[in-house]
This record gives structure tokens, C-alpha cells and sequence, in this order.
């Protein structure tokens, strides 16, 4: 008898025992239930792939419009050739050094006469590079400097002989002695290496002297520019071809009804005096250059020289 109340105190006692484990255990899953609610467990964080696409800059839409695709830009046209003018520099009355006009890209010769016009001769036969003359000016049958015209841009440059032009050396400081029509624009006259716009389209002609340059427009016109005010100033001469000047006095040689040829002036800011006429023939090229009373006029294949300002040139 005492055993069996022993027996079901003791299964009573293991039966307590469980129930106790059990709520323990529940007691102690709620308590990580819980724990884990706190700390955020289960909320919904971005996944390494998700959060690595959001930091992308996604790329530009494609534009699906139609493409627009310039049509090719014809070439501009070439500029027409420029001309330089036909030059004449005086030194004496048999010492001249002179060049014709033409293209700039083509090649001119600069020739010499040491007898007054008679006979002429090439001054550079060795040096085939340089181009177009510009402008001259002689000193004596040695010595010559040139504002020179070359290549197809018709860039200018000085150069200088000593030797009557049997050797040519390149100095840019002729370029700054110089007065001359731009070859790439001849509206245009380039006076000390200073560019200087014309009044007109197109010059045919310029020359200085006495701080005083002196430009023939295309349409015959002739306009003075002084060095000190900058403004053109229109001579009311017309019909001219040719300009020159030497110690401060200009000279023009011009289209007349009262000469058979061409008429000779002198001139100055407010008057026009006229010289004579010299033989020409209607539409050939003119240059004239004067040094002291010396006057030489080059009209067509003609050679003119008066050693009195051109008063004896009459015909």
C-alpha cells in the first residue's frame, strides 16, 4: 500500500515537472519572439543587386527622331587673281629700275636701265622664287628694295639687292619702308606695314611723299590721305592713270580732251597745274615717277624722261 501512493506521488511530481519545461521553453521563445521584433528582424532591407542598380546613373533615353545630316558645303569660290601695278623707281636721268604688273602669284622680273630707257636688263634671272613685285625703290644702279608678292596667298615680304641684283637677301624691314595696294585685297593700301582701307573698291595705283600718300581708285579718281589726320581726302581729279611724288610734289599723268595721249599735272592739296602731254595710246598701262625735277614717264612700250619736270615732253 505505501508503495503504490509512492508510485503516484512520483509520476505526479515528473508530470509537474514537464508542464514546468514547457513553460519554460514557451516562456523563453516569446522572449526571442520579441527580442527579434525589437532589433527589426523580418523588415524588408534592400538586397545588395537592388541597392547597386539604384546607385546607377541610368543611361539617356534613345532618341528615336530621324537624324538630321548637313549636306555637304560646296567649296567657296576662288577670290579673283590680284593684280599688282606696273612700277617705275627713278634714280637719274639714265638710272631707273622697273617691273610690270600682273598676277601675284606669277613671277616678274625687275629690270634695270642704266641708260635712260634704251636698253633694259633683268636684275634676279638667278632667283626664280621671288614673285610679284609690289613696290620699288632704287638708290642707285646697285641697289634696289622690293615689297615682293609670292605663293598662292600672295603673303608679302622685302627683299634687297646691293649688287645690282646679281644677289637678292630677304629683310622684312623693307616691308615697314614701304607703301603699296594689298595684293589680297585692293581696296586696301599698306602704308609702313600699317593696313589702311581705301575709300573705293579698288586701287590701280599709290604712291607717298611728304607724309602725304597719294592712291588712283580704278574708277580714275584720285585721293589724298595724310599721315597725321588719317582721313581721305577726294582731289577732284579725274580720269587718272598714273601718281608719283618726290619732296613733298606730286604728279599725275591723266586721260585729257586737250592732249592727244595723256596729260601731265602737278598738284597739290587745293590746286592742279598743268605740265604737258606725252604720247599713249587709249587703254595701255602707265606708270610715272618723279626724283627732284627728273620725271620719266613708262606709257605703254614708251620711255619717256625730262630732267625739267616733264615741261619738254610735250608732243
Amino acid at each position: 500500500m505505501i508503495r503504490t501512493e509512492n508510485a503516484r506521488e512520483s509520476r505526479r511530481s515528473v508530470s509537474r515537472n514537464v508542464w514546468i519545461a514547457v513553460g519554460l521553453v514557451a516562456f523563453v521563445a516569446v522572449d526571442i519572439l520579441l527580442v527579434a521584433l525589437a532589433l527589426g528582424w523580418g523588415r524588408d532591407v534592400p538586397q545588395t543587386a537592388d541597392w547597386q542598380a539604384s546607385s546607377e546613373i541610368s543611361p539617356p533615353a534613345e532618341d528615336h527622331s530621324e537624324d538630321i545630316v548637313d549636306e555637304p558645303q560646296s567649296p567657296p569660290e576662288p577670290d579673283e587673281a590680284q593684280t599688282a601695278p606696273r612700277l617705275l623707281s627713278v634714280v637719274s636721268e639714265t638710272v631707273a629700275w622697273r617691273s610690270e604688273g600682273g598676277a601675284c602669284e606669277e613671277r616678274a622680273e625687275i629690270e634695270l636701265t642704266i641708260d635712260g630707257g634704251e636698253t633694259w636688263g633683268a636684275a634676279y634671272p638667278a632667283a626664280d622664287g621671288l614673285g610679284r613685285p609690289l613696290w620699288l625703290s632704287g638708290a642707285d644702279y646697285t641697289a634696289v628694295q622690293a615689297a615682293i608678292a609670292s605663293g598662292d596667298d600672295c603673303s608679302a615680304y622685302g627683299v634687297r639687292t646691293y649688287d645690282s641684283g646679281a644677289t637678292w637677301t630677304r629683310e622684312d624691314q623693307v616691308i615697314e619702308n614701304s607703301v603699296f595696294i594689298d595684293p589680297r585685297d585692293s581696296s586696301v593700301m599698306v602704308w609702313s606695314g600699317e593696313r589702311i582701307q581705301g575709300p573705293c573698291n579698288s586701287f590701280t595705283q599709290v604712291a607717298v611723299t611728304g607724309g602725304v600718300a597719294s592712291a588712283v581708285c580704278q574708277d580714275g579718281s584720285l585721293w589724298n590721305l595724310d599721315s597725321q589726320n588719317r582721313s581721305w581726302d577726294e582731289t577732284g581729279i579725274d580720269a587718272v592713270v598714273a601718281v608719283s611724288g618726290s619732296d613733298g610734289r606730286r604728279v599725275a599723268a591723266l586721260e585729257s580732251a586737250e592732249c592727244d595721249g595723256l596729260a601731265l599735272v602737278e598738284f597739290g592739296n587745293e590746286s592742279v597745274q598743268p605740265i604737258s602731254c606725252v604720247a599713249n595710246q587709249p587703254g595701255e598701262t602707265t606708270a610715272v615717277d618723279l626724283q627732284g625735277e627728273t620725271l620719266w614717264v613708262w606709257a605703254g612700250d614708251q620711255v619717256s624722261v625730262s630732267a625739267s619736270l616733264g615741261r619738254d615732253l610735250n608732243s
